[in-house]
């Protein structure tokens, strides 16, 4: 039976005024401010935080944080810094202190980022760079961080938590602080949302997840009976995942999406997918995926190559029923099976494979003429010979039938060549 959470949150009081997500946070000690933090969101993408600034107690800025966001993912982060030594403000300049890079899946698709930070807190100059590759669980909790080594010291983090996203001291690896971490600029751990330590919150887009208490702290967009108002992953977050707080979902079904979407793309470029992320690899000099992270020994792979040729199959017919034109006047319909050998067929046949795209095609007279054997029109010695009986049929055939033929070879072709593991043997 899944633990409840009911225990009361003792951290920043939060704002949600903004109908956006929380705006503002503050802290108090004794009585008296100890501080707070105001967001800023996207207006035309929602869930997405662009703003971050931190006060102290006598409400001066201590950090001003902007985020470039691409929908759900922030690409780069930048601070504001002292320039002219007279504190924080709107006037300052900007300074990059991450780049990140991801890789395909909904949850632990952090690959790694590059932090940046400054020995002078008033200068853009001489930043210590740092790469941070990132580890996931099962769940897409991060679990591991190493650092890319560059001749220097390299850092590597484990972190240990439960299943709320709090974090534990002991588990069944040594377990590294994530204050510590926090000093790198390492935030991200629960499903690989970043944790606000002033908040004691997880960003999950749409909401702010408090860990302690194991709710949302603003109620669901959805309806009531859709999902619960502040309730994380129904209480169950071993086997269900939160992607932008709005609605928890099975991991064996990002498993499968993931794996059928595989499938479904190495039947389309004829097994080349993952020659095709090496290529743009090797282009950008980025890493974009691990070509083994999806199983292609899973059904849902396979499922995804019978999507693959199925789409390749319907995409021909429609093709084909497209090429095969509509009635117009400047066009006749020129019959595949002739009429004189419908008529020893009952009605309904006759009807169905009549002036149908089942049966033939909308040509112009001069075609119809070169391929119908007892077509003459008035003036057709004008258009010379007919085309011999194959050419005949080959165009007299229903473009249909030759849309799903071709559409069905080359869905035939990828599901042949897809399916080889060989990168990850």
């Amino acid at each position: 039976m899944t633990r409840q959470r009911t225990a009361r949150h003792r951290g920043p009081t939060p704002d949600h005024n903004d109908g956006r997500g929380m705006t503002s946070a503050s802290k108090t000690e004794n009585g008296n401010c100890a501080g707070k933090v105001e967001y800023g969101y996207s207006l035309i993408q929602a869930g997405a935080r662009t703003e971050r600034i931190q006060y102290d107690a006598s409400d001066n800025a201590t950090s001003w944080k902007r985020y470039e966001v691409d929908g759900l993912l922030t690409y780069r982060v930048d601070e504001r810094y002292d320039s002219d030594e007279d504190g924080l403000d709107s006037g300052d300049p900007w300074r990059v202190v991450e780049k990140r890079t991801y890789g395909p899946g909904l949850i632990g698709n952090l690959l790694f980022k590059e932090v940046l930070k400054y020995p002078d807190p008033t200068s853009d100059l001489n930043p210590d760079q740092r790469v941070y590759y990132y580890g996931y669980d099962a769940v897409g909790n991060v679990i591991l961080i190493t650092e890319e080594y560059c001749g220097g010291t390299a850092y590597k983090y484990c972190f240990h938590q439960d299943t709320f996203g709090n974090e534990l001291q002991e588990g069944w690896f040594e377990s590294d602080s994530w204050s510590e971490a926090e000093d790198h600029g390492i935030f991200e751990h629960q499903t690989g949302k970043e944790y606000d330590s002033f908040t004691g919150l997880y960003f999950y887009h749409f909401r702010w997840y408090d860990p302690v208490v194991g709710r949302f702290t603003s109620r669901s967009p959805l309806l009531p009976w859709e999902e619960s108002a502040y309730v994380y992953c129904e209480n169950d977050p071993v086997n269900l995942v939160d992607v932008d707080g709005v609605l928890p979902w099975y991991l064996e079904l990002f498993e499968g999406i993931s794996d059928f979407a595989y499938g479904f793309s190495d039947v389309l470029l004829f097994g080349q997918f993952d020659e095709l992320i090496g290529l743009v690899e090797r282009g950008t000099g980025m890493e974009i995926m691990d070509q083994c992270l999806l199983n292609k020994g899973s059904r849902s792979y396979e499922a995804g190559r019978w999507g693959g040729f199925l789409h390749s199959l319907l995409s021909g017919f429609a093709g084909g029923w497209r090429a095969a034109g509509t009635k117009a006047p400047e066009l006749e319909f020129a019959h595949w099976i002739p009429d004189w050998f419908l008529k020893r067929f009952p009605r309904w046949i006759r009807n169905a494979f009549g002036k149908s795209r089942f049966n033939g095609n909308y040509i112009s007279g001069r075609l119809h003429y070169k391929i119908d054997y007892y077509r003459y029109p008035p003036g057709y010695k004008k258009w010379g010979k007919k085309w011999p009986w194959p050419i005949q049929q080959s165009y007299r055939m229903p473009s249909l039938y030759k849309g799903g033929a071709l559409g069905a070879g080359y869905g035939l072709g990828g599901y042949t060549f897809s399916g080889d593991n060989e990168i990850c043997k």
